[in-house]
Formats: structure tokens, sequence, C-alpha cells
């Protein structure tokens, strides 16, 4: 799995000074470094498609091997989260679950979702305002590496 970072800021890329981040308690989206799965359905696809241009900047992303991070590849393991981390019923503009992103970051430095995955299931509705295949570091102990890999033409 190749792991990239968009950024529209040149240079190095921005681990957030070592900082991690604070979860909220429930919502459809946790915050930190958002990640994209490169292939069909990542964040330049989905961005080219929806006549978007990406941010021009692309880093490739290497997790640490000590990294705690939830891998899901199917709806059950959007499910699984859903159940094991609920958040409040209705918490967000969405009807439907939400995820408690806090109690997740007590176990895991961040998710990867490494498909997108098409469900119109309700109890899912917190996964429909994702994009692509991503993922989001909340802990910055979790990126080993980083490098520039390119500049997207204009």
């Amino acid at each position: 799995m190749i792991l990239e970072h968009y950024t529209a800021t040149e240079g190095p890329m921005d681990l957030g000074s070592g900082r991690d981040r604070t979860q909220p308690a429930y919502g459809y989206k946790p915050t930190g470094t958002w990640l994209s799965v490169r292939g069909a359905e990542d964040w330049h696809h989905w961005h080219v498609a929806n006549g978007n241009r990406p941010a021009p900047f692309v880093h490739s992303v290497e997790l640490s091997a000590t990294a705690a991070i939830l891998l899901i590849h199917d709806v059950d393991g959007l499910h699984a989260l859903t159940s094991s981390h609920p958040g409040r019923q209705g918490g967000c503009w969405l009807a439907g679950e939400t995820v408690d992103w806090e109690s997740v970051s007590r176990q895991y430095d961040g998710i990867i979702i490494d498909r997108h995955i098409r469900t119109s299931d309700p109890l899912l509705s917190w996964y429909n305002t994702w994009d692509c295949a991503s993922g989001c570091i909340w802990r910055m102990r979790a990126i080993a590496t980083s490098r520039l890999l390119t500049l997207l033409p204009a």
C-alpha cells in the first residue's frame, strides 16, 4: 500500500511539529494528517473526477513499523468500528451514527481505509463523508518518513 499526502506548501511535509491531535468525542472524521491510498480511488483521482485540482505537492509517506494503525478493508470493518466505538447518533449534520474518535485514539495512532467502500447503509453515514481511499494519522510518531515525490502539473 502506497500512502501519499497532498499539500499546497512546498518543502518538507509538516508533521505537526511532533504534536499529537486531540480527537473529537463524536464525529464523521478524525482530525490529523490525512493520507491518500494511491490507486484508482485516491485523492488525486477524486479531485479530477469532480473537476477540481488537488494540491500540487505530493509526498510519499511511510508508516513506522510500530505504528498502531486501524486498517479497514471492507464494509464489515466499517461496521466493526461503528459498533465498537459508537459516537452520538445524529451528532452532526447528517442523520445516523458517528464514531467516537477520542475512544479510537486511545487504541490507535491512526486509521487507514484502503479502498473507497460504496455503501448506503444509514448506520455508516459517518463514512459517506470520506471521498476516497484514505486515512488519518493523529499520533505523529506513526509516520516514519516522508519525501516529496512531485509537483503536479498546473
